[in-house]
């Protein structure tokens, strides 16, 4: 088949969702399909191999691109259109951060007082957060278009917030590189990885991989390494902002702000803990990669990813990011290493049924449906 991938940017440092794509769009050449790229970036030298066909677009910001591959993109020799979430014209539209709608929503839950008052302000007045809306409305109101979910937190939303029609909505997990992402992996860089982070063997290790850390509870994290139990608890924050001096000077050595980085394996080999206490999340990459390690997670029902953990069996959820009792009372379970070895484990089998394979795959399988139903209008 001949499918277009539509992208804004294919940035590793941007996100999880690019690296996803990156791997699909890998993925699909090694499947024989006809890969055609649409991006306002130039690809890296990986993706460029594996691409046939490239548009590229003048660098431009979100909403010119939005217009560009919707009104001026050639579909005539394309099979299926997969759209990352950035035009409004495309046979399968993947929103990879759920609902924008919901997000706002979950964001100004975060904010207390006159913070929450100014950040209604600006989603309601600002030029960019009613830029992004009417873009909204005009992608989840494509007539004919699919929809792929990445959680069924995500597919409710799209009907609760968008009136998207639950038939045309496809619910498939994220899917993680479980050969990449193992114990063994663990295993074998653990001791370099907790040197380098000047981590020792008393030491209880949680790692964070988060981009905003006001909508990932960092800050409630951190309240936990108040409770005087957690004397010993060493907290390592990947992604966002890296210096951040007056929470070093509460907590001296005990917090790593690492900020934006490429590879995160070192830290998941590194940890005892990974938590992760978003407001919302439609399907944590994180999480699946932290799972896929083996490591125990504590993270809340607002994550997508939470629809698959078991309570107490593959994780533990929290109803809430900002019940920091509840958090320090997990914390301390899982300070039990025949605990953590149990949830580990489980966690692992879990992941091990939602590997990148099975989840392209899936999305495969919806790709020659599409196909099928246009030969037949045709």
């Amino acid at each position: 088949m001949e499918i277009a991938i539509v992208m804004h940017r294919l940035s590793k440092s941007r996100g999880g969702a690019e690296g996803w794509t990156t791997r699909l769009i890998q993925w699909l050449h090694k499947q024989s399909h006809s890969v055609h790229l649409v991006s306002s970036q130039e690809p890296t030298y990986e993706v460029a191999q594996c691409v046939d066909r490239l548009t590229l677009y003048p660098k431009c910001n979100r909403f010119a691109f939005s217009r560009l591959v919707s009104d001026d993109f050639d579909r005539s020799h394309i099979d299926v259109v997969h759209d990352m979430g950035f035009g409004y014209r495309c046979d399968l539209f993947q929103p990879h951060s759920g609902s924008q709608k919901a997000l706002d929503e979950a964001h100004a839950k975060s904010y207390f007082g006159l913070a929450r008052i100014g950040f209604e302000i600006r989603r309601r007045l600002g030029p960019r957060k009613r830029k992004l809306a009417s873009l909204a409305e005009r992608q989840f109101r494509q007539l004919s278009t699919r929809f792929l979910a990445v959680s069924q937190r995500v597919a409710d939303d799209l009907v609760r917030f968008h009136e998207v029609p639950r038939e045309r909505i496809h619910v498939i997990h994220n899917g993680v590189d479980t050969q990449l992402f193992s114990p063994a992996m663990r295993q074998t860089n653990r001791s370099i990885a907790r040197q380098q982070l000047r981590a020792d063997d008393t030491d209880f290790l949680i790692l964070c991989v988060a981009h905003k850390h006001q909508l990932k509870g960092v800050s409630n994290l951190i309240k936990m390494l108040h409770s005087p139990s957690n004397s010993k608890i060493h907290l390592v924050v990947v992604g966002g902002q890296r210096q951040h001096p007056q929470e070093r000077a509460i907590h001296q050595n005990r917090v790593t702000f690492v900020g934006v980085c490429d590879d995160v394996m070192p830290f998941y080999a590194a940890a005892d803990l990974f938590v992760l206490l978003t407001d919302y999340d439609a399907c944590s990459l994180t999480v699946l990669e932290a799972m896929a390690c083996g490591l125990p997670v504590i993270t809340t029902l607002a994550n997508g990813a939470s629809e698959l953990i078991k309570d107490q069996h593959e994780g533990l959820l929290l109803s809430s990011s900002t019940d920091v009792p509840a958090l320090i009372k997990s914390v301390e379970t899982c300070r039990c290493d025949s605990l953590r070895n149990f949830l580990g484990r489980n966690a692992r089998q879990r992941v091990m049924q939602h590997s990148l394979e099975s989840n392209f795959a899936a999305i495969e399988n919806i790709y020659r449906e599409i196909a099928f139903k246009s030969r037949m209008a045709a």
